[in-house]
């Protein structure tokens, strides 16, 4: 988009990896201008903070459409920036606070410095120039070649972690809800009131929540033990029924007044149209708590790794939270903690010290009450907030931000790379965090690495959005995939 202004713009960095955080600063950027130059640090001045040479930096951008012009930064920044005479310097807010080199120009001349994080949305169009669509594989799977490269991943050591999941045990704690999905027909609009009348067709029912974080974890073959809240009704029944059909051991607890959370789906030509949620939200009594931590204290003995599986639907006060992983550390058993924000509000700043913490954007910004500073900055405050190893940053249909600890990570400059959404045309996107989440979980338990782990969570994620319903995602499953992306990259790399 043309700006009658004519004014030109300048954003400067590494680039190590191009993510979304930069590609909201650039359309942000050809907003306010009409020209965006973006400068590339050097090799020389940046020596060993980079992994890859500036004219492999430069490639994703040169060829990204908010970007005009990309210069190499050789000398300092300053020069470059009286060299181009930019009308606005723009940076991330995250150094708004810091020493700033480009203020020297600013000051000498009549130019802005602009601190921004971009539009909080997400850029599909814009994930990271290292992808392509293929026509096999049903047309929809993109393959992450640069991220694969980045950290050198091997499919023989993804795929023998995956055989091995078998030998892990592990405790989910969380909220269970049924998820009904009824199908109908639009008949027309009401002549009494300006409402769509419609006809139902057909009514799905499926497991969700923390149940359905434990199906996925039965269903790749872990030993799973779930402790819940249900009702005692028939939506209760629905979910015992289906959780034995996976032979998982279920401690559920019941409240007199508290349904089974169960959330309901009025679609219209596969479009949500209307929700139904009935629920209680309140936190659950003094007494089941200390039931619930009975329980755990016995299970810690066999388990491998906790699952904060979050919904803020009462099974999880700040107190028990804080019992818990107070046990956990002393126990040294791992957690991982998802706490989800959708019609309710969550704050996964509540779960410490955990291996990794898997908020959406939105959920961290709640959070944090930031609604502000870039991508990254998000996630490191989410990581400090936590005192967690990792932190998956959910983007949607932009994909995931990996952001990781310096003292996790001390061999390799990559602390935050990013892994575009794998699965092109998603049918139904519930439950892709949820699957995201424990295949990530369980492959970090079997000694993946982070980029391993995130890697093969994303293909999870991307078999559960490409069906409709929350269904346990299995091995067979990611396994094709998994053959898919890595075939194509050897092919790529050394055939091209």
């Amino acid at each position: 988009m043309d700006n009658p202004n004519n004014k030109t713009s300048f954003i400067s960095g590494k680039f190590s990896v191009l993510h979304a955080g930069h590609i909201r600063l650039f359309k942000f950027a050809k907003s306010i201008s009409d020209k965006l130059i973006v400068g590339v640090y050097s090799d020389d001045l940046l020596e060993s903070q980079i992994l890859e040479s500036a004219d492999e930096r430069l490639i994703a951008i040169v060829t990204n459409k908010f970007v005009d012009q990309v210069v190499i930064i050789d000398k300092d920044v300053n020069t470059t920036l009286y060299s181009l005479r930019p009308d606005i310097v723009i940076k991330g807010t995250e150094h708004k606070d810091e020493y700033n080199a480009e203020k020297e120009y600013i000051d000498a001349t009549s130019a802005q410095l602009i601190f921004s994080s971009g539009a909080t949305v997400n850029y599909l169009n814009n994930r990271l120039v290292e992808t392509e669509d293929f026509e096999e594989l049903n047309s929809q799977w993109v393959v992450p070649r640069k991220f694969i490269d980045r950290h050198q991943l091997s499919y023989e050591k993804i795929s023998s972690l995956l055989d091995v999941t078998d030998s892990l045990n592990i405790l989910v704690i969380g909220d269970t809800i049924v998820d009904k999905y009824i199908e109908c027909v639009a008949v027309g609009m009401s002549q009494e009131e300006p409402i769509i009348v419609a006809a139902p067709i057909q009514n799905n029912k499926f497991v969700g929540g923390a149940a359905i974080v434990s199906s996925h974890a039965r269903s790749l073959g872990a030993g799973v033990t779930l402790i819940t809240l249900l009702g005692d009704d028939q939506e209760a029944q629905y979910i015992k029924n289906e959780l034995n059909k996976l032979d998982l051991v279920l401690l559920a607890h019941h409240e007199i007044g508290r349904p089974t959370t169960t959330k309901t789906r009025f679609k219209v030509s596969g479009r949500s149209v209307f929700r139904l949620n009935e629920l209680l939200s309140d936190d659950c009594s003094h007494e089941i708590q200390d039931l619930i931590f009975n329980e755990i204290s016995l299970a810690l003995e066999h388990i491998d790794m906790l699952i904060f599986s979050d919904f803020n639907y009462g099974i999880l006060p700040t107190t028990l939270i804080n019992r818990i992983a107070a046990l956990c550390v002393e126990k040294s058993i791992p957690m991982v903690a998802d706490s989800q924000s959708s019609s309710q509000l969550g704050d996964i700043t509540r779960y410490k010290n955990t291996k990794l913490v898997t908020p959406t954007e939105y959920e961290a910004r709640v959070s944090l009450h930031n609604k502000d500073d870039g991508l990254v900055e998000v996630a490191e405050q989410i990581r400090l907030r936590t005192n967690s190893d990792h932190v998956f940053l959910k983007l949607g249909k932009a994909g995931l931000i990996v952001h990781n600890s310096k003292e996790v990570l001390s061999s390799t400059v990559y602390l935050t790379d990013e892994i575009p959404a794998l699965y092109n045309s998603p049918i139904d996107t519930a439950g892709a965090g949820d699957s995201l989440m424990i295949t990530s979980s369980l492959m970090l338990s079997k000694g993946a690495s982070i980029w391993e782990a995130a890697l093969i969570g994303s293909i999870a994620a991307g078999v559960q959005v490409s069906r409709n319903g929350n269904i346990p995602v299995t091995i067979n499953e990611i396994k094709p995939v998994l053959k898919y992306i890595f075939n194509d990259t050897y092919r790529d790399r050394y055939d091209g």
